[in-house]
């Protein structure tokens, strides 16, 4: 019976990997017919307002701010956009090896970051926040009292924050995982 409930785990998770693979991935934004060429974004489409997926007129597109940026960096180049959505951890790593042409995703500059890829100017001024089931908010006052080993502490994977947790909550047990709404539904 367990080798029987393993192979159905690992044909559900299976399937879920090549439906994470395919197509619907994909977002093709035709801004001018007249454009022969696609610029092709990377972005991890699970951040709203900045970027997140949203059914429009019965069709499922990726809307937002850096959307919307994104689209007017493209009619610059005079090109159609298309955009590849992913886990945020992939996203430089596609940058680098040419899958994508450009990554907005709520990416913060770093060091080690910069030394792979080159980054615009910042446009968004963004402060780094910790987000508190309600029924836990007085327990809860500064870094160091997140830095327990009796509580969980999240991040997602390849973000600025996971460096963060790594560094000033080391004794707090760690959960990283690759959606930001993921995250947020731990809370609850």
């Amino acid at each position: 019976m367990k080798k029987q409930i393993m192979i159905l785990v690992l044909i559900i998770s299976s399937v879920f990997l090549l439906v994470g693979c395919s197509s619907k991935n994909i977002y093709t934004y035709i801004l001018d017919d007249s454009y022969k060429e696609y610029l092709v974004m990377g972005t991890s489409a699970d951040y709203p307002p900045y970027e997140s997926p949203k059914k429009v007129n019965g069709k499922m597109e990726l809307v937002g701010i850096d959307i919307e940026l994104a689209k007017e960096i493209a009619k610059a180049a005079g090109k159609n956009l298309k955009i590849i959505n992913k886990d945020f951890d992939f996203l430089l790593e596609d940058l680098v090896s040419n899958k994508v042409d450009f990554v907005i995703s709520g990416m913060n500059p770093s060091p080690d970051r910069e030394l792979i890829v080159d980054f615009s100017d910042v446009y968004y001024e963004a402060t780094h926040s910790v987000i508190i089931n309600n029924k836990s908010k007085d327990k809860f006052n500064s870094v160091e009292d997140l830095n327990n080993n009796k509580i969980k502490v999240g991040a997602q994977l390849g973000s600025i924050q996971q460096e963060i947790v790594k560094a000033d909550m080391s004794l707090s047990n760690t959960v990283f995982l690759k959606n930001v709404t993921d995250l947020i539904m731990q809370l609850f």
